[in-house]
């Protein structure tokens, strides 16, 4: 099985209607979506931004997930994942043997322009829902050492070995949302799990004590609060670190709820391992004053 991952790399063009990338393969002569193969053990989301550079020279910031490909290439089974993007930076096309042009392109001449019939499709899921989104990223913190073997403070309670692993790979993982805001409740192992993503990304981290453990109904009640809030508006990409007893009230706001969420309340399993992260993918459109989730995304680490 070939793992690739890609986008469709979109913009608002001269007259406000959409425009997205597209590029040519000579070895195929064909139009296509910008994608690529996935290194060995590389995460996807670092896969896809990855590729999506290298072809276009854009560095894309990925938005909601698209329909996935499962299809031949040459006669071994190919799945690739893909996200809606937008460009973040933009170091110049340069031409290679996989991929000698590169495009913008009006949505009406891509649906054209575009060779094979499932990339045809994927423009047409692409624009099924509204085009820009915000995500607002939930994470659980790292593996953390047990309580029956730390004497000290809970709210010290350090990483493992493990877990300082684990922040280190999620820091380069997690900062292909370019959070503008990384929120972490007022525990060391929390404060932990987002350090080196905070030097990464150039963010500095806020603390929440209402992101703990909740402590009764007031520290349940203040954490659907928080969702709520965190669905309000935010102006970009947001990320909470936050605890295993306090994923179901947080989600519950993030939804519009008072029940804390369970098994089935969602599209993804809403329950998290030890440096697991959800993202909603939030509709950005200015005039919504409540923001509705556009799609649910669940990654382990």
């Amino acid at each position: 099985m070939i793992r690739a991952a890609g986008t469709v790399l979109w913009r608002p063009g001269p007259s406000g209607a959409a425009e997205v990338h597209l590029v040519h393969r000579p070895r195929y002569d064909d139009w296509s979506f910008p994608k690529g193969k996935l290194g060995a053990r590389e995460h996807v989301l670092i896969g896809a931004v990855r590729e999506v550079q290298e072809e276009t020279g854009i560095r894309p910031l990925l938005g909601r997930p698209l329909p996935d490909q499962q299809y031949l290439a040459d006669g071994v089974p190919k799945f690739v994942r893909y996200w809606a993007a937008t460009p973040v930076t933009e170091s110049g096309f340069t031409p290679t043997p996989e991929v000698d042009q590169a495009r913008w392109v009006p949505i009406e001449d891509a649906a054209r322009l575009l060779t094979w019939p499932r990339d045809q499709e994927l423009l047409a899921a692409f624009l099924t829902d509204p085009v820009p989104t915000v995500a607002v990223v939930v994470l659980r913190h790292a593996h953390a050492r047990p309580r029956r073997k730390w004497m000290g403070p809970d709210c010290q309670r350090p990483l493992t070995v493990r877990g300082v692993q684990q922040a280190h790979r999620l820091a380069s993982i997690l900062g292909t949302y370019r959070p503008r805001e990384i929120i972490a409740s007022d525990t060391r192992r929390t404060q932990d799990t987002v350090a080196e993503l905070a030097v990464l990304t150039d963010v500095a981290v806020g603390t929440e004590p209402c992101f703990g453990e909740p402590a009764g109904p007031p520290g349940a009640a203040a954490l659907v609060a928080a969702g709520r809030t965190l669905a309000s508006a935010p102006a970009g990409p947001v990320l909470v670190c936050t605890h295993r007893p306090s994923l179901p009230y947080l989600l519950a706001g993030l939804i519009g709820r008072d029940e804390p969420v369970t098994t089935g309340d969602l599209p993804v399993d809403p329950t998290l391992p030890p440096g697991g992260w959800l993202v909603a993918h939030l509709a950005a459109a200015a005039e919504t004053p409540a923001r509705g989730i556009v799609a649910w995304e669940r990654f382990a680490s």
